[in-house]
Parts: C-alpha cells; sequence; structure tokens
C-alpha cells in the first residue's frame, strides 16, 4: 500500500523523548516521512492544533498532565478527521475498546513496533480518502453553483422534466412560453406546452429516450401559454437535477433561426467594400436570367489605369475610390439593373429589355458622364475613366459563363486599344478562345449539365508508419464514349473563359460530399483537392470554402488544398495569405510538382506548408536512369525541413519503389500503389 500525502505531520504524546524518537525511526525507517511535534499538556496541544493542519495524533499514556483521553476529546472539538493512535505500557482488548469508543482509531501496546506502521500506513489512507472526497464534494458543490447560474442565465431554453413533469425550469424557457412565474411551469405536463398534432410525436421520443438513454433531437410544433404555436426543435438528453435523474429538455425556437439564415444569405450576396452585389451573387442572378431566357445584356466595367493609380496613392486610398465609383455606378443604373462589384477595380452590370443598338448607347453616355466627374483621393481631384465589354445574353450560348466571359474579352479587347469607351462583343475578333479551346469547354458544358464532372482519388501511401488515410482528389470528366478523364487544355480554356473559379467551387462541393459520406461511415479519411491559380485572386473564395465545411459539417482538419508550384511562384503574395487563413482552421496546405530549383526553393520560405509533392518527372528520369536517384534524393531533403511531409510522386514500378524507399520521403503516390479511381476503398494496411 502507498501513503499519497509526502510529509506526514505528527502530533506526539508521549513523557519519554527516547521512545518517542525511537517510534518515529522505526516509521522512518518503514518509509514514512515524519515531521513530528511533541506536546506534554493540554496547552500545547490546544496551540498546535490551532496553528497548523495535522495528519497523526501518536498518544502515548505515560504522560502525567494529560492522558490520550482527555486529548482526543479536545482534539474531537477542533479536528474531527485527525487519527488518534493510542500506544500503552499497559495494553489489553479492554484498553483498545475503551479507546475506540472514546473515538480514537485504534490502540496498541508499547512494543508493538511491526504492527504500528501498518496501522498508521492505514489511517494516513483512510485520512486521505476522507480529505480527497471532502475536497470533491466543495468541488461538486461550486461546480452546481456554476451550472445553477449558468441554467439561470443561459439564452437557450432549457427545462428538466420528470416522469413527464416539469420540475425546473430558466427564464429563457419561461420567457419563449409566455410564462412569468416558475410556479405556471411547475408540475406542468410537457406535453401541455407541445401543440396538439405534435404531442404522439413527443411521447414517442420521449419513449425511446428513456428506453435508450440516447440524446434525440427532432422538429415539433411549440404551444405557448396564449395557444399559439411555433417551430421549434427540441432535444431530450439524460440529466440529473437536485439528486435527481430526469430529462433535460432544450428548445430552439427555429422562426429566428430561419430568419439568422435568411439575413446571413442576404449578407453572404453583397461585398463588403461596396455594398454591391458580389461575384458569385451576380454570376447566380446571370445563370438565372439565361435559364428563363430573358432577354438582356452583360456589361463588364472596368477602371482604366487602375493599377498606376494604386501604385501612386495605395490600396486604401483606392478602396475609398472603389466605393465612390459603386456609388456613381448605382445612382446612373435603372431599377432593373443588376449591378456588382466583382473584382478589385472591375464591376458588372445585368440589364435587361434593351436591344444591342439602346444599350450601347446608353453605355456610351454613361462613359461620357463618368469621364466629366471628380473623385477625390488622398485629398486630391482627378479624373479617372472607363471601359465597357457588353455582350448579349445569346440564347444561343450553352450556359451564362461564355456570355460573363465574351463581355470580358471585348473590355480586355477595348484596353488594349486605349479604353475610355464601350464595345459589343465581336465573337469573330474578341474571342480569348480557338476553336479547339471552345469545343473543349461545349464538351464540358454538356458534360457537366448530365453529372459527368466526379472526382477521382489516389492514396498517398504512409511510409513511416502513419496511422492516417489521405487521397488527393483529382477532377475527371466523362467523355461522350463515356471514359473519364481531363481535358489537356481544359484548365487553361476554363482560365480563359472565367469559368476555372467556378470549376474550383464544383470540386469543391464534389469533395465535401464525398467527406461526408466517410464521416457518416465512421471513417477519418481526408482529402487534398488541388486549386486553380484563378481561385487565388477570388476574394471571396475563403468565405465560400468556410460556408461549404459548416453546411456539409466536415471537421476542417479533413480537408486540403493543394497548388501547383507554377501557381504558387506567380502569386506567391496570394498563396501565402490564403494558406495562413486556411492553415489557422486546421486544413491542411500543400505544394506540388516541385523540383527543387533555386525559384522552387524560395517558395519554402515563404508558404507555410504540410505537403510538398515531388514533381513527377524526377521519379520518371530515375526510373530511365538510375543516375538521377541522387537528384531526386537532394529534392526530397530539400522539401523535408520545419515539419513539412514529403511525398514521392509517379512511383509507378516495383524497381521505383525499392528506389525511393530509403530515400527518407514520407509518403509515396503513384500508378504502382493505385492509379486515381472513383472509389475510397484503398488499404492502407
Amino acid at each position: 500500500m502507498s501513503v499519497p500525502i509526502k510529509t506526514v505531520r505528527c502530533l506526539l504524546l508521549d513523557a519519554s523523548s527516547n521512545d518517542a524518537e525511537s517510534r518515529v525511526s522505526t516509521l522512518k525507517n518503514a518509509g514514512l516521512a515524519l515531521r513530528p511535534t511533541t506536546v506534554r499538556n493540554d496547552e500545547e496541544l490546544k496551540a498546535a492544533l490551532d496553528s497548523e493542519s495535522w495528519d497523526l495524533f501518536l498518544a502515548r499514556d505515560n504522560q502525567a498532565d494529560m492522558n490520550p483521553f482527555q486529548a482526543v476529546k479536545l482534539v474531537r472539538r477542533t479536528k474531527a478527521e485527525l487519527p488518534v493512535i493510542l500506544i500503552s505500557d499497559h495494553y489489553s482488548e479492554d484498553l483498545r475498546t475503551k479507546a475506540l469508543q472514546a473515538g480514537m482509531q485504534d490502540a496498541l501496546a508499547s512494543d508493538q513496533n511491526e504492527l504500528l506502521p501498518l496501522i498508521v500506513r492505514r489511517e494516513l489512507e483512510k485520512i486521505t480518502a476522507i480529505r480527497g472526497l471532502e475536497k470533491s464534494s466543495r468541488a461538486q458543490h461550486e461546480a452546481e453553483k456554476r451550472c445553477q447560474l449558468l441554467l439561470d442565465s443561459s439564452k437557450d431554453a432549457i427545462a428538466y422534466i420528470h416522469e413527464g413533469m416539469h420540475i425546473y425550469a430558466n427564464d429563457t424557457y419561461m420567457e419563449l412560453f409566455g410564462f412569468e412565474s416558475p410556479d405556471d411551469l411547475l408540475c406542468l405536463p410537457m406535453v401541455d406546452v407541445v401543440a396538439a398534432e405534435d404531442q404522439p410525436v413527443l411521447k414517442s421520443q420521449l419513449k425511446e429516450h428513456l428506453s435508450t438513454g440516447e440524446t434525440q433531437s427532432f422538429p415539433i410544433k411549440g404551444l405557448k401559454s396564449d395557444r399559439s404555436a411555433f417551430e421549434a426543435e427540441m432535444v431530450l438528453s439524460p440529466a440529473n437535477y437536485d439528486e435527481e435523474e430526469c430529462t433535460q429538455v432544450l428548445i430552439r425556437d427555429n422562426t429566428d433561426a430561419e430568419a439568422l439564415k435568411q439575413k446571413l444569405k442576404e449578407i453572404s450576396e453583397y461585398d463588403l467594400l461596396t455594398g454591391l452585389h458580389n461575384r458569385h451573387a451576380f454570376m447566380q442572378t446571370l445563370s438565372g436570367e439565361k435559364a428563363e431566357g430573358t432577354s438582356a445584356h452583360v456589361l463588364y466595367i472596368d477602371i482604366d489605369g487602375f493599377r498606376e493609380l494604386t501604385e501612386k496613392y495605395g490600396i486604401t486610398h483606392c478602396d475609398a475610390l472603389m466605393r465612390d465609383v459603386a456609388n456613381w455606378l448605382r445612382d446612373r443604373a435603372d431599377d432593373k439593373d443588376y449591378l456588382a462589384h466583382i473584382g478589385d477595380s472591375a464591376y458588372a452590370i445585368l440589364s435587361p429589355g434593351h436591344d444591342a443598338k439602346s444599350i450601347v448607347s446608353a453605355t456610351e453616355s454613361m462613359i461620357a458622364d463618368f469621364s466629366e466627374e471628380y473623385f477625390q483621393i488622398d485629398k486630391q481631384s482627378i479624373r479617372i475613366t472607363l471601359s465597357v465589354g457588353i455582350c448579349s445574353l445569346n440564347l444561343e450560348d450553352s450556359n451564362a459563363d461564355a456570355s460573363f466571359a465574351n463581355a470580358h474579352a471585348a473590355c480586355l479587347s477595348l484596353k488594349a486599344e486605349g479604353g475610355n469607351s464601350c464595345k459589343l462583343y465581336n465573337p469573330a475578333i474578341d474571342s480569348l478562345l480557338d476553336q479547339g479551346e471552345k469545343d473543349i469547354l461545349e464538351a464540358y458544358q454538356a458534360a457537366v449539365q448530365s453529372e459527368g464532372l466526379a472526382l477521382y482519388y489516389q492514396p498517398l501511401m504512409p511510409m513511416k508508419g502513419q496511422q492516417v488515410q489521405i487521397y488527393q482528389a483529382a477532377a475527371r470528366v466523362r467523355d461522350e464514349d463515356g471514359h473519364w478523364s481531363l481535358p489537356a487544355n481544359l484548365l487553361d480554356a476554363l482560365s480563359k473563359a472565367g469559368m476555372a473559379i467556378e470549376f474550383d467551387r464544383q470540386v469543391i462541393d464534389l469533395a465535401l460530399t464525398a467527406l461526408k459520406k466517410e464521416k457518416q461511415a465512421g471513417k477519418s479519411t481526408q482529402l487534398l483537392i488541388n486549386l486553380t491559380s484563378d481561385s487565388l485572386v477570388d476574394d471571396d473564395l475563403w468565405d465560400y470554402i468556410e460556408s461549404k465545411i459548416a453546411e456539409y459539417g466536415i471537421s476542417s482538419n479533413r480537408l486540403g488544398f493543394v497548388l501547383r508550384e507554377t501557381d504558387a511562384a506567380g502569386y506567391l503574395k496570394r498563396a501565402s495569405q490564403f494558406f495562413d487563413t486556411v492553415r489557422e482552421k486546421g486544413i491542411l496546405t500543400c505544394l506540388s510538382h516541385f523540383t527543387g530549383s533555386v525559384e522552387s526553393t524560395s517558395l519554402l520560405e515563404h508558404l507555410d506548408l504540410d505537403f510538398v509533392f515531388t514533381d513527377g518527372s524526377l521519379t520518371e528520369a530515375m526510373i530511365k536512369d538510375p543516375a538521377d536517384q541522387a537528384t531526386l534524393a537532394k529534392v526530397i531533403q530539400q522539401a523535408g525541413g520545419d515539419g513539412k511531409s514529403v511525398v514521392v510522386t509517379w512511383v509507378s514500378t516495383a524497381g521505383a519503389l525499392a528506389q525511393v524507399w530509403p530515400m527518407g520521403s514520407h509518403f509515396i503516390q503513384g500508378f504502382y500503389i493505385r492509379a486515381p479511381a472513383p472509389d475510397l476503398e484503398f488499404d492502407f494496411q
């Protein structure tokens, strides 16, 4: 047995200091760290009891001024739990009985040196348990007080019921149901606060909860004291209130929740800087108008020379300028126009009900008036101009994205000519796409409309025994023959057409759908998703990701994003900001196609990364010429610092695996492990 008290503070009542010292030595030799203090009369004992806390009292009946039976009475008046052990030169069972009756813990003969440590240990363990119980009781009492305060002040409507009757309800609960006093609810049946048509549901859920002990959550219609009904969600969970087992009832009023949800939806559709609609909302409206066959035009509006303005006046002053331009456009737009801020210096208008001639004329007039306007920037008055690309929302176009991209193309063509004008899109002149890219986009759009966009998953095989299940997700498009692949120029064509951001969002949705299914199956799968460079300049990207994670109910650490080395280098500041943002939320960050060049190595200093994927060409070169093995090993060493995990890609043969194995990479990926497949059933064991 062990005694948790490190130093035993012991009182000694003994006329013989030699015997007392010998007894202390016996206990110390038994492994007890004693700090003894001797008392000889009741005054010294009382002073000792008042001065500090004690763990043990050894009282011998050889003291003339005070015997142990007098001492125990004094001890019990002040230190009820202090163990007192009688040590007697005239020990008998009758004496032990009297000692126990007097409130001592035990008695033994003065020469029983082997028995003494056993009794002392027993009593020390007992007093330790008593003190621990008292401490736990105090903590429980304080916790109950805090819980009661939290219940009383909670903004959630909470009640406790026993055998179907209310035994407690907080103020929020009473206010929700319209009761003024707790007495109005006391012993009121739970069914009386539920609409008649939902009472069978409540009884069924209560019965199931009581039989299983599991938390139940279900929609129900609440009934207030004035008999008015409201939609709510009820949560039943097991509880203990006032030392009685009962059921906790939590009521959430869905009326306010729906209003809040609608308010959040409205907020998500607006640009915080200008107060106009944002790009995502504009594209949704554009798609809706397209689907309804509305006759309308898309105007892509861009401020001329904005980069020079930013360099001259700084971003803060240019933000104020963009707000002023937004206000000017808002005042100028028709009531039917849908106006949005879609980029740093870019705005868009969806204008219905005009023919091409009238919309061009109206736009020319707007541009002329704008060029005469003075705008304040950094306490200076300046004039600026606009370039406006216009495209008809042609019913023959395959989707709304094409009309938006065409208006953008017309604007870019116009800016190349000097700007300060408008231009109606001419397919023969302004298209950014060649015929091959148009064919690829048309095939892609047809596939998407028939659920022909999917994700294929390629596992990352752990090399160091990590217990993880990680896949890289890659988009695949179904062609006319039913084969799944990613057309070589698709991503470039999507970027030129202004559709890459929407493509990335579709991929994110598909990945989160897959993760939700994995979560429901009890799996801890993680997915790494490729992002295009277009998404890096999308100011709404993180808001979209965050809202989708919440919508699907996925833990953020199940998700990761992958950027190509060239994309990260081309948009380094944006990439760094994005990775910093997502990593704070626990999302994994990855860099792919890492070549180990001077430029790519410098990226590692600017980007906070979890994974670095080596470029597949390095593995391919090693397979063809084993002499290149050292090159790959060096790249792995470069990439693997500061806690980064290195993934060697394109491991396509057993020989390649044997070569890579001793290089120190954390994961491998390639066709030898498994080719990309539509399922998440790889055996990581």
